[in-house]
């Protein structure tokens, strides 16, 4: 764990119904801060994919079931309402 954190991360959605969609997405995290540096040591890349289901197209309200893998084998299965950006 680091004091601070910068994080990057890109995504891109395409639709392939009216109200269906998959993602993909990627990023990187530095963790550093109390006398760490941002180096490789401490830069933590993802990448991912998902599906998702537009519940209420004019509220754009979303549901979707995402799975990312990350750096020694961390991973992790998302399931959240809406957009995070």
């Amino acid at each position: 764990m680091g004091r601070n954190a910068l994080s990057l991360e890109l995504e891109d959605r395409y639709m392939f119904r009216p109200q269906w969609g998959v993602k993909a997405f990627t990023g990187l995290t530095c963790l550093f801060g109390d006398g760490q540096a941002c180096d490789a040591e401490h830069l933590y890349p993802m990448a991912g994919a998902g599906v998702f289901y537009v519940i209420k197209p004019k509220e754009n309200l979303l549901v979707s079931a995402e799975f990312a893998q990350g750096k020694s084998g961390n991973r992790g299965f998302y399931l959240r309402f809406g957009h995070p950006f």
